[in-house]
């Protein structure tokens, strides 16, 4: 049986890899189970990030990385999850660049 990974202790290993490397291009994309931005990501809209989602964001900022698919769509909603129980809706797949350019 593999063992269970810390989700604090995965970011951290997967983005200091990505520190460590030597490249001007990153395309980082997946479902991370983060909410970047609650007002346009979740429904109905929260105005608080988890702590969490404050990490991600801040390290997201140190390594310069953009969520391209929400700087191309700075007002969409678009939900890839849906949560019976909760009765709630969230976007948590996560198109990440760091390049030369966004567009």
């Amino acid at each position: 049986m593999g063992k269970t990974c810390d989700v604090s202790d995965f970011f951290t290993v997967l983005l200091g890899q990505l520190v460590d490397m030597v490249c001007g291009n990153v395309i980082l994309a997946g479902d991370f189970n983060y909410v970047l931005c609650p007002k346009l990501d979740r429904f109905p809209p929260q105005s608080a990030l988890t702590g969490s989602s404050k990490g991600l964001l801040q390290i997201l900022g140190e390594l310069d990385l953009v969520d391209i698919w929400r700087h191309h769509n700075p007002l969409l909603n678009h939900f890839t999850f849906h949560s019976n129980p909760h009765l709630n809706y969230k976007e948590f797949l996560l198109l990440l660049y760091k390049g030369d350019s966004t567009g």
